[in-house]
């Protein structure tokens, strides 16, 4: 059998599981909002990378003699058509708890899956209550067809290879991989695992073919092997009658784990790396006394960082242009299909990456604005073009949003509330606050650095920290395990150079902050969206 066509048995594991908690048509009629008819039902399409500074969504490209821009496809067919939330965050800036929480749309301290490794990896999460109630179970159950396309989450497959989660119509993810491998790739397709597709000392021959990739002559990166198999799916998708959710999870640009600095982009696209402007340089200014203890314990980066991060960054845009190459052709097939005016688009990335910010040369887990803040993209039904929002949003959002573009509602209450209102209103302003948390995979009374895993500690390289905060209104506010405390005014001090938590005229506001992370730290449900009031700077 060809390896892309998975077998018939292949929902039998989680059809049964959600048949005991599924009551027939009265459960989905629960679901479903009674105004939307099957047939008129939207189409979604959510588009996650991996590891993105939302610098790099804006990156140039110097081809035919003058800067270009690295994802067009992006620019003009997303975010010149729909609408871009300016202050959306990652709740906890990590793969696998951020992947969690999309799924969930619940927080991390609610999920469980508190970092990539042991003890809080991806055990937690297959072992929980949101495994067999989240995004992909809910649609399931409203008549959707859930598919999901490439990297799941950190530590899937490592012991149960032809694992099929829940609610999934067709499953293609790569197995046992941390999230860096582009080629020799091996894919659990709908419960079947395939031989490893290329092999990665080899790399792509010149003037491969961007076909799926069981054609002759065809491109073997990930990156292009995923977006074969979406449009694959698109095209199933459109012959049938239910209205379809794909969730393509590029694994660019996240770094490749064998090789470096950075991802190794696709073989065919490796003469721009030399092409891509430089990011913008951080400042060599003194660290302030005020600053976080981990931030004034970092040495002044030395050219050879520098030089690293230029070269991390130059590898991760030009692999993210094979992302915007497949973002093109999967539009161009919505177009021609005639399904563009019914589908929503959207498009984030799991987490930041630091890259020389705060003198920290490489990472994320942290609640800065270069690791937590994202892009959120979207266009579709309703949603005006060529806007930006001003409201605050984060990855717990994602499910309730997509769940309310789907006429229906979660299968049980979710941490984040839908967005689908401020993206169809981009002038509207919410008041709700973003929590932002982190975890260490230790007991907060042992918050010294951990390394989620990785056995070591490299110069300049982000901590693993425990903390709690939150962003509301022009205010971020955090509290570290260990007795740091940060407050920010994002409006003068985007770049967070400012720490206000000390000065005595901030003594009221940082009281507020703490109070408010005191309050989300725990919060399930309803209340982690309750409105705040964001004092006035006195």
């Amino acid at each position: 059998m060809r390896p892309e066509t998975g077998g018939p048995g292949r929902l039998s594991r989680h059809r049964a599981a959600l048949a005991v908690t599924v009551a027939g048509a009265a459960a989905c009629a629960a679901l479903l909002a009674p105004t939307v008819a099957a047939a008129a039902r939207p189409n979604v399409i959510l588009i996650q990378v991996d590891d993105m500074a939302r610098s790099q969504m804006r990156a140039k490209i110097r081809e035919r003699g003058r800067w270009q821009p690295a994802m067009p496809n992006l620019l003009r067919r997303v975010a010149r058509r729909g609408v871009e939330l300016d202050r959306y965050y990652a709740s906890h800036p990590l793969c696998g708890p951020s992947r969690a929480s999309l799924l969930s749309g619940r927080a991390t301290h609610n999920h469980g899956m508190r970092i990539n490794a042991a003890p809080y990896g991806y055990p937690v999460w297959r072992e929980g209550a949101s495994y067999g109630e989240n995004l992909a179970v809910w649609l399931d159950r409203t008549g959707y067809r859930p598919a999901h396309v490439g990297k799941y989450m950190n530590g899937y497959g490592a012991d149960l290879a032809e694992e099929v989660p829940p609610g999934w119509d067709r499953w293609v993810t790569p197995i046992r991989e941390a999230g860096g491998g582009y080629y020799g790739v091996s894919l659990n397709v709908d419960g079947r695992v395939t031989p490893p597709i290329g092999e990665w000392k080899q790399r792509d021959r010149p003037g491969c073919r961007t076909v799926f990739y069981t054609q002759p002559g065809a491109c073997l990166h990930s990156t292009d092997v995923y977006t074969g198999f979406a449009l694959k799916e698109l095209g199933r998708a459109a012959a049938e009658r239910r209205p379809f959710f794909m969730q393509l999870d590029y694994n660019a640009p996240h770094d490749d784990g064998r090789l470096g600095p950075g991802p190794g982009p696709p073989a065919r696209l490796k003469r721009l790396v030399g092409r891509v402007k430089p990011p913008a340089r951080p400042p060599d200014a003194p660290i302030p006394a005020a600053a976080p203890w981990f931030i004034r314990r970092q040495e002044p980066l030395t050219g050879a960082m520098r030089a690293e991060i230029r070269a991390r960054h130059a590898n991760e845009v030009v692999a993210l242009r094979a992302v915007d190459e497949g973002i093109g052709r999967i539009l161009g097939k919505l177009a021609r299909r005639g399904l563009a005016r019914r589908t929503f688009v959207l498009f984030v990335s799991d987490n930041g990456m630091f890259h020389g910010e705060h003198r920290i040369a490489y990472g994320k887990y942290l609640p800065q604005e270069p690791s937590a803040r994202q892009p959120l993209l979207a266009r579709g039904p309703g949603i005006p073009p060529g806007r930006r929002s001003r409201s605050s949003g984060s990855n717990l959002d994602l499910a309730a949003t997509v769940m309310a573009m789907a006429g229906a509602r979660p299968g049980r209450p979710t941490d984040g509330r839908s967005l689908l209102g401020d993206l169809r209103h981009p002038r509207r302003v919410s008041r709700g606050p973003v929590l932002l948390e982190g975890f260490n995979g230790r007991e907060p009374a042992l918050p010294e650095p951990f390394l989620d895993g990785a056995g070591r500690q490299e110069p300049n390289q982000a901590l693993v920290l425990q903390y709690t905060g939150l962003v509301a209104g022009r205010w971020k506010y955090v509290r570290y395990a260990y007795g740091d405390q940060e407050l920010y005014d994002l409006e003068r001090d985007p770049g967070e150079l400012r720490n206000l938590a000390w000065r005595r005229d901030m003594a009221p506001i940082a009281a507020w902050g703490r109070a408010q992370a005191e309050r989300l730290a725990g919060c399930s449900g309803g209340a982690c969206r309750l409105p705040v009031a964001a004092p006035r700077r006195p």
